[in-house]
């Protein structure tokens, strides 16, 4: 099962389009210091064979130190093969206890994945 990896990828060039890398020392990019806390996935229908795959991702919820990811994992035709939500907490990194994210990661999340955007999607499933 590669779904993971897939939507481990989409989420880091979503980082990299709006200007977050992970080779930025911590300073420049303080958001960087996150924990995947949980990672679900609802296999819907199994991918056989090659081709394209294409994650589909929004928010599902964004506090002020955590985020859930929705995402959807689907073909060139749109169909759905996996589902599922992915948390991550933004760390301290002298304490290791959960921080507030900058508003400059705030700001770029909400203005690419929407902030109720999870919730429509979710009516669909």
């Amino acid at each position: 099962m590669r779904f993971g990896i897939h939507v481990e990828r989409t989420v880091h060039k979503f980082f990299e389009s709006q200007g977050f890398y992970w080779e930025a020392p911590i300073e420049d990019n303080p958001d960087k210091f996150h924990v995947v806390r949980r990672f679900e996935i609802d296999l819907e229908r199994p991918f056989t064979g090659t081709g394209d795959l294409n994650v589909e991702l929004w928010l599902e919820h964004f506090g002020r130190t955590s985020i859930t990811y929705g995402f959807a994992c689907r073909n060139g035709d749109g169909t759905v093969y996996a589902t599922g939500a992915r948390t991550v907490v933004k760390l301290d990194p002298k304490t290791f206890r959960p921080a507030d994210w900058t508003e400059k990661w705030r700001a770029a999340h909400l203005a690419v994945l929407g902030p109720a955007r999870g919730q429509a999607s979710t009516a669909q499933s």
